[in-house]
């Protein structure tokens, strides 16, 4: 792929044409290093067209037309899920996880593209970090029904798998890691939950026949030696479950009636669970004296359903987005009764964002930037402190970072 550095020299129709005959890992590769790419596939619903109507009188590839593979595969061209650490943003499009990082110095202001994994069996649905005594892993779920486990190498910028979980009869629609476990779970409700040995640092399967929704899974830990987990299952009930000693406990339910549940968040300090509905309420469940979660609050805060909740602890905030097109900021949320929207921000993607991930300003300790996946674009708001009041941020005009998706 050294001729793929002379790319830019070609016009858009001649490099069309010559992708369109590229497998998508030979594409994935070459898009690296050929920005322009980026720039003419950004909405991959007009690709199929173009493909149609300028490209037919063209010999055709031996398999199929690549438009036809390109739609096939289009459950991959979105960002699954989104997750940053150490100011890498990691990012999956088909059967490879991205690894992108800002320039320090100089340079534009792009993100490059620093580590990618070793390529999949399958389309990659979902992904998560999780931190494991000195270092990290990342997890995969795909469509071949499988998890896969991948560390990082000491000396190059690749990931390396280290071992493939079976459990799941359908394919892995969600994934949550904390510390020794990973709860996972299919696009049937088929729930997963793996412990890592510390000795043998292999992870096996502990006994779980719930049925779990796919939109709302979290793992929280309570103590040393007792984790928690949430589920959303069957007739709309979030359920609390423990894990102590490798046996797995039901410990609450809570029923809520006329509405759907389409993400959930959790604040572990001040013991309040917060549920987004299909209606586009947010709903606030707090913890009472007698250890059972109840709803204090239901606040109309989308017009549509509500897809992702964030909240940042350190400066009492709240982030939701919605099928709206909307990211709401919520000040004084660890509060529900006080929870009331400062900041509204319009976004204008082809779909709706997704997954929410917040960055962290080292000088400030305040909102750096929001980052959240719309369609097959990375989208990047970049916040400044206002200096008048203490818990506002002004926010700029949205600036969209074209990640591969080729």
């Amino acid at each position: 792929m050294q001729a793929s550095l002379h790319l830019n020299n070609l016009d858009n129709y001649a490099l069309c044409h010559l992708f369109k005959w590229l497998s998508p890992e030979d594409l994935s590769r070459t898009s690296a290093v050929c920005r322009r790419w980026n720039a003419i596939a950004r909405d991959h619903f007009l690709w199929k067209p173009f493909v149609e109507q300028k490209l037919s009188p063209f010999p055709k590839p031996p398999e199929m037309p690549y438009w036809k593979h390109y739609n096939q595969h289009a459950p991959g061209l979105v960002f699954r899920s989104l997750s940053v650490l150490k100011g890498e943003i990691f990012s999956a499009w088909g059967k490879t996880i991205f690894v992108w990082k800002m320039p320090s110095i100089g340079g534009d202001k792009n993100y490059d593209c620093i580590r990618t994994t070793t390529s999949h069996t399958s389309t990659i649905t979902s992904f998560a970090l999780c931190r494991l005594g000195l270092t990290h892993l990342l997890i995969t779920g795909s469509l071949d029904k499988t998890l896969q486990i991948f560390i990082p190498q000491a000396h190059s910028r690749h990931y390396r798998a280290i071992q493939t979980l079976h459990g799941h009869t359908s394919a892995v629609s969600k994934i949550a890691c904390l510390g020794d476990f990973i709860l996972s779970a299919s696009t049937e409700g088929e729930g997963c939950l793996w412990k890592c040995d510390t000795v043998s640092q292999r992870y096996t399967s502990l006994q779980m026949n719930e049925k779990l929704h796919s939109k709302g899974i979290k793992l929280l830990k309570t103590a040393s030696h007792i984790f928690q987990f949430i589920t959303v299952g069957k007739n709309n009930c979030i359920k609390f479950w423990s894990v102590c000693g490798g046996k797995i406990k039901k410990q609450q339910s809570i029923k809520i009636k006329d509405e759907v549940i389409s993400s959930i968040a959790y604040c572990h300090f001040n013991p309040m669970l917060l549920a987004g509905t299909q209606s586009g309420k947010l709903l606030f469940f707090k913890k009472d004296r007698s250890f059972q979660y109840t709803l204090v609050r239901a606040i109309d805060a989308h017009q549509s359903e509500i897809s992702a909740i964030t909240l940042i602890r350190r400066d009492n905030f709240l982030l939701t987005a919605g099928k709206d097109k909307r990211v709401i900021m919520w000040e004084k949320a660890f509060n529900p009764k006080d929870a009331t929207a400062v900041k509204i921000i319009h976004t204008t993607e082809h779909a709706h964002p997704r997954h929410l991930s917040v960055t962290i300003s080292n000088r400030s300790r305040k909102i750096s930037k929001i980052l959240y996946p719309a369609g097959n674009s990375l989208c990047i708001l970049s916040f400044s402190p206002d200096p008048i009041k203490k818990h506002c941020v002004t926010a700029t005009e949205p600036h969209e970072q074209r990640i591969i998706y080729g």
